[in-house]
């Protein structure tokens, strides 16, 4: 597995997640020009590539034909990856949709949810509570949403790193709801809108 991401506890802690799921695992520098990425992926040809979605756009460009890195898996993190995006670079790297697993998190408070292919729908993390809440609660200066939106809401009391009380991250999701997931109660939404503020 190949970590090619930017700063954060994602690309501090990734080549440890990668040693303990028993993964050989390299990473590269987003400070390097993108030819050296390149370099990097064709040498080590990994399996799965771990990176953000504006990163591996510069991949795809500068690569001509990503199909050649062998690539079989491909999980993002720390941007908005919309259905139609994550299905073109299926077809780029020649892989189905399902191997692509986009997540998000952010850094204040590290992974919140990962899309569910089977559920066509965002699952909130284990060890987080979310609450979806009008911007009425968040005080003046944010226009109403409409109905089906609001801004996530996060309490995490059981993780040992970021944990956190109403952590407001000011991202919209649209259908935040609760429904069973392989019969256990579990927090969903069905996409996320946009973000309207700075996070506090």
């Amino acid at each position: 597995a190949l970590a090619d991401m930017g700063t954060g506890h994602a690309a501090g802690t990734a080549l440890q997640v990668f040693a303990k799921m028993g993964l050989a695992g390299e990473s590269v520098s987003f400070e390097l020009p993108i030819e050296r990425h390149l370099e990097v992926i064709d040498a080590f040809r990994p399996d799965v590539l771990y990176t953000m979605p504006s990163l591996l756009d510069r991949i795809v460009q500068a690569a001509g034909n990503p199909q050649r890195f062998g690539i079989r898996k491909i999980i993002l993190v720390g941007e908005i990856a919309p259905p139609a995006w994550r299905g073109k670079i299926a077809r780029l790297f020649s892989i189905g949709d399902t191997d692509i697993l986009d997540t998000y998190g952010s850094i204040e408070i590290g992974t919140i949810a990962a899309y569910s292919h089977r559920l066509g729908r965002y699952v909130v993390a284990e060890g987080l509570h979310a609450e979806g809440v009008g911007t009425e609660e968040l005080g003046e200066g944010f226009e109403r949403l409409p109905p089906g939106e609001h801004v996530l809401v996060l309490t995490s009391l059981l993780r040992e790193a970021f944990p956190a009380v109403r952590f407001v991250t000011y991202d919209v999701v649209r259908d935040f709801r609760t429904m069973p997931v392989d019969g256990t109660p579990r927090q969903t939404f069905e996409s996320i809108v946009k973000r309207i503020g700075p996070e506090l």
